[in-house]
């Protein structure tokens, strides 16, 4: 009787393992009656906004944190402790529409996002209407080629947006309108050009402080491009830090 049980133990053993080898995914789901209820259960997941890929971030006037996500092709917003408030933007190239949003900026009421694929800048205010643009894909004055960083600086002569336009390896600099003011920089390797402009932004000191890719360098600037000096980092390992 014990050699009987056992033998059965073995053979149903090997039929399930054959059946693994052979039927399609899914197949075990069939299941015997009792187990209808557990084939019918459906079960709800809360809504739980995440983020996929961010690549920029700026703190608004409340402190609340705006988000460029890339994946999403939105701007979320959420508040300091992580609690999700809102978020605009759908993938599309029409206003209000986002392609890859690579960095944000906020001054004043206004919110700043350079978008990597549409190559342009959009302005929105702080709940995400839509306000104006400028930008095309291009290589002449005000236009981009996928844009990376996006800045904005306040000073004695108003307020000017500067953009780091990457694979054009320069900064262009406009006023809030988005009319064309002045650029500087080009490929290469001497002090004052870039090779790929991945980021930007002001220091407390009022200069420029531009991410030379592919230089492994941050270069510093003056307002009006002249080059002031450039500097890399250092890993815990004594080596020098890549791609900024």
């Amino acid at each position: 009787m014990k050699t009987k049980h056992i033998r059965r133990l073995a053979l149903a053993t090997f039929l399930t393992g054959l059946a693994a080898c052979v039927l399609p995914p899914g197949a075990f789901a069939q299941g015997m009656p009792q187990d209808h209820w557990y084939l019918e259960k459906t079960m709800m997941r809360p809504d739980m906004p995440g983020l996929n890929n961010p690549l920029g971030m700026a703190v608004g006037p409340g402190g609340e944190i705006y988000v460029g996500e890339y994946v999403n092709h939105r701007v979320s917003v959420w508040d300091a402790n992580g609690t999700f408030l809102r978020a605009w933007g759908s993938n599309g190239a029409n206003e209000g529409e986002f392609a890859n949003p690579r960095d944000i900026s906020i001054s004043g009421d206004k919110v700043y996002v350079a978008e990597y694929t549409n190559h342009r800048i959009q302005v929105f205010d702080l709940n995400g209407t839509f306000l104006h643009k400028w930008g095309s894909y291009g290589s002449a004055d005000g236009q981009f080629y996928r844009p990376y960083g996006v800045a904005v600086d306040v000073d004695a002569n108003g307020t000017q947006v500067y953009v780091a336009d990457g694979y054009n390896h320069r900064v262009q600099v406009f006023d809030v309108n988005g009319t064309f003011l002045r650029k500087w920089g080009s490929n290469g390797s001497a002090a004052d050009q870039f090779s790929h402009t991945f980021g930007i932004a002001i220091g407390p000191d009022g200069l420029i402080y531009v991410a030379s890719h592919s230089h492994h360098k941050v270069k510093v600037f003056q307002k009006n491009g002249t080059y002031v000096r450039s500097f890399t980092t250092l890993k815990s390992n004594g080596t020098t830090a890549n791609y900024p």
